[in-house]
């Protein structure tokens, strides 16, 4: 678990006018102290949008993180905010276990002072119709749905996210602030963005360190995969290899992208950090080479 202060998370970026709305309704949300879930796909910016709604309420306290598909456990962080209160953010709260969701059910129905803010990459009330989610649990976390639409859709955000990120980073690592050339803008314009906010995050973060002039160009903008509308290449490419070679190449690839770090990684791929570990030690198994395990990347 992981905690911090709500001073930090009080601004979010965006200029899209679906994100605008989303922003009027989170802001409503920040309110109450009703539970709110926040669904949308991988690294589309969910826990970002978490943090914005727990640094826009009054008298919140402190926020917690509990990684869910970690095996860290919402029940006993919820009992040991009873008293307390604060925010609790589950991420990927759809990776419970059936055990774990069911001690989340008994401590929900608990008198707490704890307001949960749940994040999922997958449709909690699909999984509930396929049996794998609780309905109870359900119910109790979705009081306020909000869902965060892929990067792909709104694609007035990509420059000034990526403007963003180039200000952090550069000064995160001390470096001159570069601005984004219209060729790079172009790029990043033209690029699909499987891996959502965390992908663009990650493509600026490596523009800024081995960008060499006054400002950060096309050839310093490094994607993983075709852009946007240049389909047929990638096909030709796919074509006679087997689902399993296709998949071990695209996970390796992801992990070299990340920098080895194994969140970030799975987030961009949609799957959990527990399936991606099997992976790995399957890969590791069969002599594959592997990036070397990275917490930040």
């Amino acid at each position: 678990m992981r905690g911090g202060t709500k001073m930090q998370w009080r601004t979010f970026i965006y200029r899209n006018a679906a994100m605008a709305e989303l922003v009027v309704q989170a802001k409503k949300a920040a309110r109450g102290s009703a539970n709110i879930l926040i669904e949308g796909a991988p690294g589309t910016g969910k826990a970002a949008l978490a943090r914005f709604i727990h640094g826009c309420a009054e008298g919140a306290g402190e926020l917690t993180s509990v990684y869910c598909a970690a095996g860290e456990d919402p029940a006993q962080a919820l009992a040991a905010h009873a008293e307390t209160g604060g925010t609790l953010l589950l991420h990927d709260v759809a990776e419970l276990s059936a055990p774990a969701q069911a001690e989340l059910a008994m401590a929900l129905r608990r008198k707490s002072r704890a307001w949960i803010i749940a994040a999922s990459a997958r449709s909690l009330s699909d999984a509930v119709e396929a049996g794998t989610f609780r309905a109870d649990v359900y119910y109790r976390l979705a009081v306020v749905t909000l869902q965060v639409p892929p990067l792909a859709e709104r694609p007035e955000d990509i420059p000034v996210l990526a403007a963003h990120f180039a200000k952090r980073f550069a000064q995160a690592h001390g470096i001159s602030p570069r601005p984004l050339a219209a060729d790079a803008r172009d790029k990043l314009a033209g690029y699909a963005w499987p891996g959502n906010v965390r992908e663009l995050e990650n493509v600026m973060q490596r523009a800024v360190l081995f960008a060499e002039g006054e400002a950060i160009r096309a050839e310093d903008v490094n994607l993983l995969a075709a852009p946007a509308g240049e389909g047929d290449p990638l096909s030709a490419a796919l074509v006679g290899r087997t689902v399993a070679d296709v998949e071990r190449e695209l996970i390796l690839q992801t992990l070299r992208h990340c920098g080895g770090n194994r969140t970030q990684a799975a987030e961009i791929l949609g799957i959990s950090v527990r399936t991606l570990r099997n992976k790995i030690r399957q890969y590791h198994e069969e002599g594959a080479e592997v990036p070397a395990f990275s917490r930040a990347a």
